[in-house]
Parts: C-alpha cells; structure tokens; sequence
C-alpha cells in the first residue's frame, strides 16, 4: 500500500477488535436471528509477521499463531514467499 493515512486508518480500525471479540458479536448476531457472523479488517505490519514466523524453527512454522491479539491461520504462511516451511511445496 502507498497511501500511508489509509494504512493507519486501516491499521486502528484493526485495533479495535480482537479475535474474541469478534466471536462474542457472531453469537450476538445469531442469538438476534442473524446468520451468527462479524467482520472487520485485520491489518497488521508485514515485518512483525514476518518476524513473528521468523522467530520460530521452520518445522515449527506450520501452526496457528498470536500477533497482537488476533490469531492468524497457518494458512497466513502460504502468502509469505520469503518464508520457509517445509509443509507447503512452493511451485
């Protein structure tokens, strides 16, 4: 991203949820006859996850891990070329 003032509104819109709390508002949603969803943007810098995969031994990589609050899928690494995990095969 260029534009550096949508990067930081993004960035604190991204504060104000945590993974919990978005669990919390989905049961709302479904306890008040919703389809039981929520959402917002989750927007973290590149470098801290790159550094947070970094941190681990690479076998240890294929996981589920904590940045901030918000639990990013092991499927976050997929996208991360730069990243070494002997789980994915890159093409």
């Amino acid at each position: 991203m260029i534009d550096l003032i949508l990067c930081k509104v993004m960035w604190s819109v991204s504060q104000l949820y945590s993974n919990q709390d978005l669990g919390e508002r989905a049961l709302q949603d479904l306890e008040y006859g919703g389809q039981g969803r929520a959402n917002t943007m989750l927007t973290l810098p590149l470098s801290q996850v790159r550094e947070s995969y970094l941190a681990l031994l690479p076998e240890m990589r294929y996981r589920k891990i904590m940045i901030d609050n918000h639990e990013l899928d092991e499927s976050v690494l997929a996208i991360l070329e730069d990243i070494e995990v002997p789980q994915y095969q890159r093409l």
